[in-house]
């Protein structure tokens, strides 16, 4: 019996042999999710609707002029559109990716009108035929495998036809896109005898579009998809044959990465699985999924314990060795330059080791060698040191020889109980000594967070963290994001894992963030009336099922924004405003820059947000604006940090993402 496989296979295979290998031996069909929008079946639901609809459209008409074609056909769709929203009240949660597709929709019928105006002829008649098919099933045999799948559309230009892949989804897949399309190309000519030009539609939201004509798309098909299906065979038969893919960064997010691990036993990229897991409805159920760390590990505990997770403990093989590396080196300095002071103890974290030191005397000989004991060790055993004084108690902090990476995931896992109790809870690392560094919005000390972290210190990977702690236990209705990124990287990549949670489409200027900040204060002012409606002092004392969403507004570089001088001004008394009286309203400030000066931190700003976080700052005076302490400019750089969240300035590594 020959093999018969989906378009959707295909793709996958293509994407990752092991994805299609295990996808039949789990009877799992897999879409990968890495970049997906949650609300594509929304937008193709509507365009199905709307190509049938020419009638409609044509009485919406003005005119023939491609301005009259394009509004009637936006008309239409966005009325499809609140009929969807109407029947799956659930996505109004997901504000962002209702605007996307709304976006999309109003691309489309640019494109639409665009296409019908440009052909000769009478507009109005070009429109009935231009929707040729909607949702078109097709199966047909390409190189002896039977192939099926489900085209998006078919779309006539004059007499020329074009078969449609409309796709909401990031860059990085285009080559997936185009082998798709061009395969249903070749499907619609087996199956109704029809030449087609094969058509990306990329919708991000602004429309993209990548067309294939007949003779390139079949190249495509030979070159790459028939190659491909002839091997598919042999990988079923013979699983261990099949190929790891070379996209490794999408190993983090595939939803089949446990069974890749058991059945194929090589090591996985240590990379963490959030935020593509964050916990969000089902587009079309409304039932919010379960994150895959929402549970800690078997026999572990919510907060974890000293050393780690039993995952942590057997990757740090170093440990032993580092910490028998660096009391010998501390004991043969005290030796060798006298001083009366011994090692009582000490903690192996992921970056560094902490040692106490007690004096046999006084510590005032410890005191004494302080710099001797430094220059020793950083000479005779090539130690990057720090001796830290606390009341009596002195400690060396010394930079471990064979660090061990801090994983996001791990720290979610061993802290789950505690984030999934009230949403706004958030993770920034793991503490010197074991544990994990976490922090609450909802918390007087840290409702408001101020990060500062030179370039290269780990700034943005923590911010992309602490956002993807925020939302990985928590759906849209309980937390939502709004997120300024003047540098347009921070969070690029991010952008379709956390869709579901934004409030509002990234931001990426002043006047943007102007509008967001303005749009917060009268979400706060309304708040507050509902509040004392309710006859309660916070969001948290409303019942469970009256409570609005926290807001968090995520700034990176904020200081780029205040050096515009026409909206410096307005843009601090919004954040000042916010600072000082959103946190019982539920509506929280990150804000993050490079440069924690006076002249962008005054004091009033300062005082407002009590969360502070510092990475590697350039110099002394940084420190102080950020922790009201020196510190900061002595940190290693890549994501070790100092934080005060209430309790204390604490030491501790950023996990990776």
């Amino acid at each position: 019996m020959s093999l018969s496989v989906s378009v959707t296979e295909v793709r996958n295979a293509l994407r990752c042999p092991r994805l299609f290998v295990l996808g039949r031996q789990t009877g799992r069909a897999q879409g990968h999710p890495a970049g997906a929008s949650l609300l594509g079946a929304t937008f193709h639901r509507v365009v199905d609707d709307l190509s049938r609809r020419a009638v409609a459209i044509e009485a919406r008409m003005a005119g023939t002029s491609e301005l009259h074609v394009r509004d009637a056909v936006t008309h239409v769709a966005m009325a499809l559109l609140v009929i969807e929203l109407d029947r799956r009240p659930w996505l109004a949660s997901m504000p962002a990716e209702v605007d996307d597709v709304a976006e999309a929709l109003r691309q489309l019928a640019t494109y639409v009108a665009r296409s019908v105006v440009a052909e000769p002829g009478n507009a109005r008649e070009l429109l009935r035929s231009f929707f040729v098919h909607s949702e078109v099933e097709l199966d047909a045999s390409v190189g002896g495998i039977r192939v099926r799948g489900r085209a998006d559309a078919v779309f006539r230009r004059g007499s020329e036809l074009d078969v449609i892949e409309y796709k909401l989804t990031a860059e990085s897949n285009a080559p997936l896109d185009r082998a798709q399309v061009a395969l249903y190309q070749r499907l619609l000519r087996e199956r109704q005898g029809v030449e087609a030009e094969a058509v990306v539609l990329r919708f991000a939201p602004q429309l993209q579009e990548t067309r294939l004509g007949v003779v390139a798309a079949n190249e495509l098909v030979q070159r790459v998809v028939e190659p491909l299906l002839a091997a598919m065979p042999g990988w079923l038969d013979a699983p261990a044959t099949a190929p790891a893919t070379e996209r490794t960064d999408l190993c983090p997010a595939c939803p089949l990465r446990d069974a890749c691990a058991a059945e194929y036993p090589a090591q996985l990229p240590p990379r963490d699985t959030p935020p593509a897991t964050a916990r969000r409805p089902d587009a079309e159920t409304g039932v919010v999924t379960s994150a895959s760390t929402a549970e800690a590990p078997a026999g572990g505990t919510a907060g974890g314990t000293a050393g780690g997770t039993a995952e942590d403990t057997a990757e740090d093989t170093a440990s032993e060795r580092d910490m028998a590396f660096c009391q010998d080196a501390v004991a043969a300095a005290f030796r060798d330059l006298g001083v009366p002071a011994k090692v009582t103890g000490g903690h192996v974290g992921p970056r560094l080791i902490l040692l106490e030191i007690a004096a046999k005397a006084t510590v005032r000989d410890i005191d004494k060698a302080r710099d001797a004991i430094i220059h020793h060790l950083q000479t005779r055993a090539s130690m990057a040191v720090q001796l830290e004084r606390e009341g009596g108690v002195r400690r060396i902090v010394a930079e471990r020889r064979e660090p061990r990476p801090v994983s996001l995931d791990g720290l979610l896992r061993r802290d789950a109980a505690w984030l999934g109790e009230e949403p706004g809870r958030f993770v920034l690392g793991e503490k010197i000594g074991g544990g994990v560094l976490h922090g609450d919005l909802g918390d007087p000390s840290s409702c408001h967070l101020l990060v500062g972290g030179q370039s290269g210190s780990g700034k943005s990977v923590l911010l992309r963290a602490l956002t993807a702690s925020l939302v990985q236990l928590h759906p849209p209705s309980a937390i939502q994001l709004s997120i300024v990124d003047p540098k347009r990287v921070t969070f690029g990549g991010q952008r379709a894992a956390l869709a579901a949670h934004l409030a509002r489409p990234l931001c990426f200027d002043a006047e943007g963030a102007l509008g967001i900040l303005a749009e917060l204060v009268d979400e706060m002012e309304e708040r507050y009336r509902l509040l004392e409606q309710a006859g309660v002092d916070s969001l948290g004392e409303l019942p469970v099922e009256a409570r609005l969403p926290r807001q968090v507004l995520v700034v990176d570089e904020f200081a780029d924004l205040l050096a515009s001088s026409s909206l410096a001004k307005e843009l601090e008394h919004h954040l000042k405003r916010l600072g000082s009286k959103s946190r019982a309203a539920g509506i929280h400030l990150i804000l993050a820059t490079q440069r924690p000066d006076a002249k962008t931190m005054s004091m009033a700003l300062r005082a407002n947000l009590p969360g502070r976080v510092a990475l590697r700052v350039a110099d002394r005076h940084n420190a102080q604006i950020i922790l009201d302490q020196p510190g900061a400019e002595e940190l290693l750089g890549k994501g070790d940090l100092l934080a005060s969240l209430g309790a204390g300035v604490i030491r501790a590594q950023a996990p990776m993402i």
